[in-house]
């Protein structure tokens, strides 16, 4: 990591443009240090968000993001398995632009993202994950991303280590 307090800036809505992924670029600076992808039952509350009944199956994709060795993101994504099933995105390397540019090739580009934030106590595996102290405060953010139809084509779980980023927003008035 970076001396002093500088922080990794997390830019948003820039990030998520089309403009990065449709290019083939990641949206995530970092590098990724674990990728694992499998199908489950969709816990409860991302089967509501996905709109599935229960015990549907997604496929999930978990990454851990590191820098300079230093862990400082985690990272799971449930995508409908249905819709992804069978596709690169079931890989652990998705390709140019990751998820994103694959949900496109899929006809569910998307078209709209909406992230909730709150900071609230890690959990056991979080702060092992992320080597901080037990019950220490983590940023969670939960982003949903819609088609232009507006299915819900991703959740993604999102736990950032609370001293090593900065939440930049840029928005017009």
């Amino acid at each position: 990591m970076t001396a002093g307090d500088e922080r990794i800036i997390r830019t948003s809505p820039q990030r998520l443009s089309r403009d990065v992924w449709g290019a083939g670029r990641a949206i995530q600076k970092a590098d990724v240090a674990e990728v694992h992808v499998d199908e489950i039952a969709a816990p409860d509350h991302v089967a509501q968000a996905l709109g599935l009944g229960d015990g549907a199956l997604v496929v999930r994709r978990s990454r851990t993001y590191k820098i300079d060795g230093q862990p400082v993101q985690m990272a799971t994504s449930y995508l409908p398995h249905d819709l992804v099933h069978g596709t690169p995105i079931t890989q652990a390397d998705t390709g140019p632009g990751g998820t994103c540019a694959r949900l496109a090739e899929l006809g569910h580009a998307p078209a709209h993202f909406a992230e909730d934030v709150v900071v609230r106590p890690s959990t056991i595996d979080e702060s092992d994950q992320l080597d901080l102290r037990l019950r220490e405060s983590i940023i969670h953010i939960t982003r949903t991303a819609r088609d232009a139809a507006g299915r819900v084509v991703e959740i993604n779980e999102m736990v950032l280590h609370p001293q090593l980023y900065r939440l930049r927003y840029h928005f017009d008035a």
